[in-house]
C-alpha cells in the first residue's frame, strides 16, 4: 500500500507540474512596444534607417497608430528622401507628400488619444488618407512616377536633405506604434481590418506577405536624442483578461484529459 501511494502521489505531482508549466507558458505576455517622440520637442529627436523600398516603387500604403502630444504642430513622422528629392514620400497627421503634396480636409486629432492613420498610393492616382478605418477627404492631384529605392527613411522629422535639414515646427511629439509599410495599395475593407483589429494585436497572415517593413524592423532602428522604446502595459492588461478568460477554459478541458489519464494509470497501478 505504500509503495502504491508513493507511485500515486509521485505521478501526481508530475501531472501538477506539467500543468502549471502548460499554464504560466500560455499566461506569459510581452507587452506592446511604443515609441515615444518627447515633449517639448527637439531636432535631436529622431529615428532612422536604411530601408529596401524597392518592391514598392509604383504603389505603397503606410499605416501607423499614432498618440499626438502637440496637437498645433505639424507634426512630420514619416519622411523618405533621396538625394535630389527630400520629399519623395512625407507624411503628416494633417497631410501626404508623394512626389507632390495633399492636404487632409480633417487635420486634427484628440490630444493623446490613439487613433490609426494610413495614406495609400498607387502610380497615376492621388494619394488615399484613412483614419479609424474610414477614408477621409484630400486635396490633391492625380501622382505619376516611381518611389526611388535606397533612400534614408526618418522617423519623427521631416528631411529637408537626407539625413538632415530639420526644422523646429515640423517635428513629431507622441508615441507611435505598429507601424507598416505594405507593397500595394491596400483595399478600404483591408485597412478598416487593421484598425478594428485594434493596436494591440499584429498584421495578420495574409496582409503580413505585403509587409516590406514591419514594426519589429522599426523598433530595432537607430534612435536619437530622447526617442525612447517603451512597453505600451494599457495594451497588455487589456488583452490579458482576455487571454486569461482563454486560459481558464483551456486549463480547465486540459485538467479533464488528465485526470482522464490519471484514473487509468491509478486503476494500472491498482491491478498491480
Amino acid at each position: 500500500k505504500t509503495k502504491l501511494f508513493n507511485k500515486r502521489t509521485i505521478l501526481r505531482m508530475m501531472i501538477f507540474k506539467i500543468s502549471l508549466l502548460l499554464l504560466l507558458a500560455v499566461i506569459g505576455t510581452t507587452g506592446l512596444k511604443v515609441l515615444r517622440f518627447p515633449y517639448p520637442t527637439s531636432i535631436k529627436n529622431y529615428v532612422v534607417m536604411k530601408p529596401n523600398f524597392a518592391p514598392i516603387q509604383n504603389e505603397l500604403t503606410v499605416c501607423s497608430w499614432l498618440a499626438c502630444t502637440d496637437v498645433h504642430n505639424q507634426n512630420f513622422y514619416f519622411s523618405y528622401a533621396v538625394p535630389k528629392k527630400d520629399n519623395m514620400v512625407l507624411l503628416s497627421t494633417m497631410s501626404a507628400h508623394v512626389q507632390v503634396p495633399s492636404i487632409l480636409a480633417t487635420s486634427m486629432f484628440p490630444k493623446g488619444k490613439w487613433y490609426h492613420q494610413c495614406y495609400s498610393w498607387k502610380s497615376g492616382s492621388a494619394v488615399t488618407p484613412y483614419v479609424n478605418g474610414v477614408e477621409i477627404p484630400i486635396s490633391g492631384t492625380n501622382v505619376s512616377g516611381t518611389i526611388t529605392p535606397g533612400g534614408t527613411l526618418v522617423l519623427g522629422q521631416d528631411q529637408d536633405s537626407v539625413g538632415g535639414g530639420f526644422m523646429k515646427d515640423q517635428i513629431y511629439a507622441g508615441d507611435m506604434t505598429r507601424m507598416y509599410v505594405f507593397r500595394r495599395q491596400l483595399t478600404l475593407d483591408e485597412i478598416s481590418e487593421l484598425y478594428y483589429s485594434g493596436r494591440c494585436e499584429e498584421v495578420g497572415e495574409s496582409l503580413g506577405l505585403d509587409v516590406v517593413l514591419s514594426w519589429d524592423d522599426i523598433t530595432m532602428a537607430t534612435r536619437h536624442g530622447d526617442v525612447e522604446l517603451l512597453e505600451d502595459g494599457t495594451c497588455e492588461s487589456q488583452s490579458k483578461c482576455e487571454e486569461e478568460a482563454d486560459v481558464i477554459l483551456r486549463f480547465l478541458e486540459r485538467k479533464k484529459c488528465l485526470l482522464t489519464e490519471l484514473s487509468y494509470f491509478t486503476s494500472k497501478l491498482e491491478r498491480k
